[in-house]
């Protein structure tokens, strides 16, 4: 978990030279949900209406304005 963790910022630092703060946290959140798509639909009663509105609050309370400090050259340690 902290490797994965810890090398998010070193992703977000990649995927900035490439996209925007915004473009980014976009595709950050499409590559997850890819990945754990298979797991999510073996759940057998997952509120998914709950679940997406969580991701995008997670997706522009968090992500987005991490991203869009780092492509500000502002330090987020």
């Amino acid at each position: 978990v902290s490797l994965c963790w810890g090398a998010n910022f070193t992703a977000g630092k990649f995927a900035l030279s490439h996209f925007s703060a915004f473009e980014a946290s976009a595709w950050r959140f499409l590559i997850v949900c890819a990945v754990l798509a298979p797991f999510a639909l073996r759940t057998p009663r997952m509120r998914w209406r709950d679940a997406l509105a969580l991701s995008m609050l997670y997706i522009t309370l968090h992500f987005a304005p991490m991203f869009y400090s780092l492509e500000m050259g502002i330090s987020i340690s």
